[in-house]
C-alpha cells in the first residue's frame, strides 16, 4: 500500500511506520521527516478499531516525538477501520463469502 500511495503522491510524502516488532518505528519516521525538513506528520492508523495501541501506545509515542522534535506537528487521524467506506467494503466481502 505504501508503494502504491508513494507512486501517486510522491516517495517523500508517504512513509510507513510500525507499532512494534518491526522497523521503522513512528519515532524513526518522525526523526527522518524532521531531517528532511518536514514540519507536519499526519498519522493514519491502519487498525480496524481503537484498542490499546490507539488509546495508550500511540499517544505515548506522539508525546515522545513532540518532546524530541518540538517544531514538528503530529496529527493522528481516526483508525482506518472507523471509516464507513471501509466498513461498507468489508461488509460486501463478508456477504459475498457467506
Amino acid at each position: 500500500m505504501r508503494a502504491d500511495l508513494a507512486r501517486v503522491r510522491g516517495e517523500a510524502v508517504v512513509r510507513l511506520a510500525y507499532m512494534e516488532f518491526a522497523a521503522p518505528t513512528l519515532l524513526d519516521v518522525a526523526s527522518e521527516a524532521v531531517r528532511d525538513g518536514i514540519e507536519m506528520l499526519r498519522v493514519l492508523p491502519l487498525f480496524m478499531a481503537g484498542g490499546a495501541h490507539l488509546q495508550r501506545d500511540l499517544p505515548e509515542q506522539v508525546a515522545r516525538i513532540e518532546a524530541l522534535h518540538p517544531g514538528l506537528v503530529v496529527e493522528v487521524l481516526p483508525a482506518v477501520g472507523e471509516d464507513p467506506r471501509l466498513r461498507a467494503t468489508l461488509r460486501e466481502v463478508a456477504l459475498e463469502a457467506i
